[in-house]
């Protein structure tokens, strides 16, 4: 079963280009601000049994839970258990040390422990190269400071965690056209909610610009 062309057009339309597809923070970590700030996670299904997970970050989750259940009721969906759709992973952007080459990043990647390396080393200006790598959540941590310490001294560009789906290979949810309308209007509404940080699906990452 593949994903109608509109539903589709949606995501391409609210979504990151692959290279910033993912809930991440910039390398120098939270802000104080940030720091005051609690984070919860929502498994929900959406019109159509459409599972999705929405990560939010506020002052009050009294207040976002409300808010997030008002939104899910309004518009078709439901707080329902779904982590078992979903693998979460660790994911690094990561630009090699000025002299690096592709093999030694690779080696340097595979004894960080991470799990996958993906890109290629821009020969003709590797300034511009931002590689791709995949971690477990409980190794995210050390994996980076493994890369970025003496002697391998590599940039990390961004860090943090996505949601994918836990089976690749399976067919993605079918919605009908009511379905679709009503998964594009539950979306937008939670991402327009200042305390939804980011809405995962299983056909990738929505969230307000």
């Amino acid at each position: 079963m593949q994903p109608s062309l509109r539903l589709s057009a949606a995501l391409k339309a609210l979504t990151f280009p692959k290279t910033t597809s993912r809930q991440r923070w910039q390398a120098t970590g939270p802000t104080q601000a940030e720091d005051s700030l609690v984070a919860n996670t929502y498994e929900a299904l959406g019109p159509g049994n459409f599972p999705m997970i929405i990560e939010t970050l506020s002052d009050s989750a009294t207040r976002t839970a409300k808010n997030v259940k008002m939104i899910l009721k309004d518009k078709g969906g439901r707080v329902a258990p779904v982590a078992y759709a979903f693998r979460k992973i660790g994911k690094i952007v990561l630009r090699p040390r000025e002299g690096a080459t592709h093999d030694q990043v690779y080696d340097d990647v595979i004894e960080s422990g991470a799990e996958e390396l993906e890109g290629e080393l821009n020969t003709e200006d590797p300034a511009q190269t931002e590689l791709e790598i995949t971690t477990s959540p409980s190794t995210l941590s050390a994996v980076q400071t493994a890369l970025t310490s003496s002697p391998q001294e590599h940039i990390v560009l961004e860090s943090g965690f996505e949601y994918i789906p836990a089976d690749p290979e399976a067919p993605l949810p079918e919605l009908n056209k009511e379905d679709e309308e009503q998964v594009e209007k539950l979306c937008k509404a939670l991402s327009e909610d200042p305390d939804v940080d980011v809405v995962w699906t299983l056909r990738g990452r929505w969230e307000k610009e």
